[in-house]
């Protein structure tokens, strides 16, 4: 048995309708994901939180994620520098739990944050009196450079 053309020109490629190879074929549709929303990830490769514009949007629940001492809000380090690489300024936590939200700009994060790493990376959190809150339970503002 002889070999194709196919084959003893490079392979066994397989055609489309047309004759064409299917390697030679052009796709329409992107794989890439919205460059609005950049997932953004931790050491380890988990995804923690997405760049949307110049924010960085993260979502917690609350009674897991607010840390208990000191009172306060964490990110990951490898992902708030990647953010800020990508344009951010500011960091939006939405606590899924009490729909509270919590704004802070990168600047405020990085002046009067602190870093710690309990086991899932080195991550800098910032004390909730830094945070402006709204919404949820117990609803406050706080003035902030945003």
């Amino acid at each position: 048995m002889q070999p194709s053309k196919a084959n003893a020109a490079g392979g066994n490629r397989r055609r489309g309708q047309s004759g064409e190879t299917l390697a030679s074929t052009r796709y329409t549709h992107s794989t890439r994901q919205n460059p609005q929303n950049q997932p953004l990830r931790s050491a380890s490769g988990r995804m923690v939180a997405l760049l949307k514009g110049n924010t960085i949007h993260k979502h917690i629940m609350g009674s897991k994620h607010l840390l208990k001492t000191p009172p306060a809000i964490a990110i990951d380090c490898v992902a708030l520098d990647a953010g800020e690489q990508g344009g951010a300024t500011r960091v939006l936590v939405l606590d899924k739990e009490s729909d509270a939200e919590y704004r802070a700009s990168i600047q405020t994060i990085r002046e009067h944050g602190f870093t710690f790493n309990r086991g899932y990376g080195r991550q800098i959190a910032l004390a909730l009196d830094y945070w402006q809150q709204a919404g949820g339970n117990g609803a406050r503002q706080i003035g902030m450079d945003l």
